[in-house]
């Protein structure tokens, strides 16, 4: 704003954006330490990130893995389906973590998470540097993960839902699914799934078990 307005470095309005700045800052880090603080006050919740380690991972299609996740101290508090959980990966580049958000694809009240990570190859500069490396974990690995969080849940009882996911964006929703079966059976229930083609086609093996259900539509 300096260089577009052409102000000197102590001009009133600098001044009175850092003022404005600053508050808005604080704003959102109090916001954030409130979700945080509430997050650790659940019932098996906790504060910043802990170990989970990685008891499953399946191999869902050519670049897209499901990793289930245990917590090494035995307590795992529930979550809304819909939500996401941090992942923090450690010493990732020149010794820094590195952190991403991957939505649940699991159901609440399980005794373990799921996430369920694409590969990403977009960028040719990192070709999703986390995502890949994550894809390199095996079995017994750890991951540190942070309370589930997020606003993008199912917020009524209405009898009839819609979902329409396309590729790797499912995961949520395929929480949602899960639970809205549990919850209410499979009556007035409608899922479409738009994929590239068969290969792409993600949870194909849970939608074959679930046929009976009619709840899963390849586009």
């Amino acid at each position: 704003i300096q260089v577009f307005l052409n102000l000197p470095q102590d001009h009133e309005i600098l001044r009175a954006w850092g003022v404005a700045y600053s508050a808005l800052a604080q704003i959102f880090i109090d916001t954030e330490s409130a979700v945080y603080c509430q997050n650790a006050e659940m019932k098996g919740g906790w504060l910043g990130f802990k170990p989970f380690k990685i008891s499953k991972i399946v191999q869902e299609t050519q670049d897209i893995k499901s990793f289930y996740l245990i917590p090494e101290d035995g307590q795992l508090v529930d979550f809304q389906a819909g939500q996401y959980v941090g992942v923090k990966l450690l010493n990732v580049a020149d010794g820094y973590d590195a952190i991403r958000q991957y939505s649940l694809s699991s159901m609440p009240g399980e005794n373990y998470y799921r996430i369920t990570v694409k590969a990403e190859s977009n960028d040719p500069e990192n070709k999703g540097i986390v995502s890949n490396l994550l894809h390199n974990y095996t079995v017994g690995d750890v991951l540190y993960l942070q309370p589930p969080t997020g606003d993008f849940v199912l917020v009524n009882q209405d009898k009839h839902r819609v979902f329409i996911a396309g590729g790797v964006g499912i995961t949520p929703l395929l929480s949602m699914l899960q639970h809205s079966l549990k919850e209410g059976g499979n009556a007035n229930i409608t899922f479409i799934q738009a994929v590239r083609n068969k290969e792409h086609h993600l949870m194909n093996e849970w939608f074959k078990r679930s046929e009976e259900r009619r709840v899963g539509k390849e586009c």
